[in-house]
């Protein structure tokens, strides 16, 4: 259960049950964006069982993310199934406080319906506007139906995208035509403002940490066990981190794209063992994102005197009037994530070991290499 959320809740009194609910839904991976859910319940709405996939999109950190979900439920008791296609476009890049959702949806009791909807903070609605109350079956018409809805769907949609550009905008520069060095200077001040608050943050959990850390390692060097001497997250990206070897001897050196993490692993320790979750380390105790630190906003510049054709994919071509991206060669390599670098000593011996950001991690580990005290 390393990597799915579950939920489980009974409403009852003396006399009957009222209500039941279960949902299991993986959790976010910055580097697998899908996530797959199951939700059953009774007595909460007529749709006792469902099956959702969601897919997040955020190619700069810059830009407000998209998600594109597919919603499939149904009733065995009168077979009734629905079936809903939605995407969702944050209207601010940092915060999900706000969202517009447009989609179509499929009913064989309802019908076919376009939707429309949005969320400001905790309150969420979404508002079905009937295209067609027949069924598959009795209407002829019904797939063109589904076909004119994707299409306002995806008209909207790219609508309510530039929409939030132009806004955006308009808000960093007070209006008129965008100045791309102002607005690269005004984002790399947000991106530092957020950085400074996490890591901030962050700084606070470690000192709450301390102490049990500590104690943790008096008590495992009375028995010999697993202390951790040294452990140091750090942004692959940088020229420094890139160049050190996940193989190499020796700790990879403190800058500000790294982060002293000895007593957060410390804290973790018990009865001589160590098990972190295979899933980012940005979002546990005492660590931040920090990849934050080095991202730098790359905006396009339009220059058509100079810009030279090229010929896209029909995925390409697709994920460009989906997403309104330009497939770069940096956004279709592999994405670098940070390392996490630790050296332990177990049993009076020495050893050390690199993982990947979202690696689980098991200390004593077999793969660890041992070196010299």
């Amino acid at each position: 259960l390393k990597r799915i959320f579950a939920k489980a809740q009974l409403g009852s009194d003396v006399k009957r049950l009222h209500y039941a609910e279960l949902a299991l839904t993986t959790l976010y991976q910055r580097l697998v964006p899908l996530r797959l859910g199951l939700h059953l319940n009774l007595g909460l709405d007529d749709i006792p069982f469902k099956l959702f996939a969601q897919h997040t999109r955020q190619p700069k950190k810059e830009k407000p993310p998209q998600i594109a979900s597919l919603h499939w439920g149904c009733n065995p008791w009168n077979g009734n199934i629905t079936m809903r296609l939605l995407s969702t476009r944050f209207l601010s890049p940092i915060s999900n406080l706000a969202n517009v959702t447009v989609g179509i949806q499929h009913s064989s009791g309802n019908g076919l319906s376009w939707l429309v909807g949005g969320k400001r903070g905790d309150v969420n609605f979404i508002i079905p506007l009937l295209i067609s109350k027949s069924s598959f079956v009795a209407d002829r018409f019904y797939v063109f139906k589904v076909l004119y809805g994707s299409f306002v769907s995806l008209t909207v949609d790219l609508i309510i995208r530039e929409a939030i550009s132009w806004a955006k905008d308009h808000a960093l520069l007070g209006g008129g035509r965008p100045n791309t060095e102002e607005m690269e200077s005004l984002q790399r001040e947000h991106q530092l403002l957020e950085t400074t608050k996490s890591k901030a943050e962050a700084e606070r959990q470690v000192l709450l940490m301390t102490k049990q850390a500590f104690n943790r390692q008096n008590s495992e060097q009375k028995k010999n066990g697993l202390i951790i001497l040294q452990a140091i997250y750090y942004d692959t990206s940088t020229g420094t981190a890139a160049s050190i070897s996940a193989e190499c001897v020796g700790p990879p050196e403190l800058s500000n794209s790294s982060l002293d993490a000895t007593i957060q692993l410390q804290f973790w320790v018990v009865d001589s063992t160590l098990r972190l979750p295979s899933s980012t380390k940005s979002g546990m105790l005492g660590f931040y994102d920090l990849t934050t630190v080095t991202d730098t906003p790359m905006l396009e510049k339009a220059d058509d005197s100079t810009s030279i054709p090229k010929t896209l994919s029909v995925m390409e071509m697709m994920l460009q009037l989906c997403y309104g991206e330009k497939m770069t060669d940096t956004e279709t390599a592999t994405n670098q994530q940070p390392l996490l670098y630790i050296q332990y000593s177990f049993g009076g011996k020495v050893f050390e070991l690199t993982v990947q950001d979202d690696e689980a991690v098991a200390l004593p580990s077999a793969l660890a290499k041992q070196i010299d005290a």
